[in-house]
């Protein structure tokens, strides 16, 4: 399982913390939004990043962020391609989440089902 957790001190920066991840390979892809307009929009985001994995754990970060409501969204791309490895289906081969760890039904979830006030909540996900 792999857990997403927020810094919540106002005056730092906006931190996403990718824990749990089972490999060192890649990077973790960060993405976050600040509208349900543009949520999962490409472009249509506010801010990406990336890190690099250690001991399992991945930090990015967001710099520092004006309170309000946001949600995010990685991707641990182990072969360092830049894109979401699928299978013939279309599935995902490589891990991902989202924040809040909505459940996925016949589509992406709402922004609302996946945002969190900031400063304020610490939201969880879980890798899929």
């Amino acid at each position: 399982m792999i857990w997403f957790l927020l810094s919540l001190a106002f005056a730092d920066p906006l931190v996403v913390e990718v824990r749990g991840l089972t490999s060192d390979e890649g990077h973790v892809l960060c993405t976050l939004y600040d509208r349900a307009e543009t949520w999962l929009d490409d472009p249509g985001y506010l801010a990406t990043t990336e890190a690099k994995p250690s001991g399992g754990t991945a930090r990015c970060d967001f710099g520092e962020q004006p309170a309000g409501t946001y949600a995010a969204t990685f991707l641990h791309d182990l072969d360092d391609d830049g894109d979401m490895a699928s299978n013939w289906l279309g599935l995902p081969k490589e891990p991902w989440g989202i924040t809040r760890d909505p459940a996925i039904r016949f589509g992406p979830p709402a922004f609302s089902a996946a945002s969190f006030a900031w400063p304020g909540d610490v939201p969880s996900m879980s890798a899929r």
